[in-house]
């Protein structure tokens, strides 16, 4: 599962694709997610959009703590049904 502020996807193809960021980027974050945001994340980015405004409120803190994350498949297996449903995931 791939949980950005915008929402848990269960690919990065569809997280690209709602996003508008290419999967390389949006993977290094989510697992990578204890790197700290920096101007230089700004870089190629139209401002006003929603991942802009996200980046540029947020310089200084980690990606964890925008809310970017990554659980493997394998961490899901066996949960109970309000698990599932928290995670709201965007198929």
């Amino acid at each position: 599962m791939w949980i950005t502020p915008h929402g848990t996807f269960s690919s990065l193809l569809k997280m690209s694709n709602k996003i508008g960021i290419d999967m390389s980027s949006m993977q290094k974050k989510c697992m990578n997610n204890t790197m700290i945001v920096r101007k230089c994340h700004l870089q190629g980015l139209k401002s006003g959009t929603s991942y802009y405004d996200i980046i540029i409120t947020n310089i200084g803190k980690t990606f964890k703590d925008i809310g970017y994350d990554f659980i493997p498949v394998n961490n899901l297996l066996y949960k109970d049904l309000d698990f599932y449903k928290q995670l709201n995931i965007i198929k």
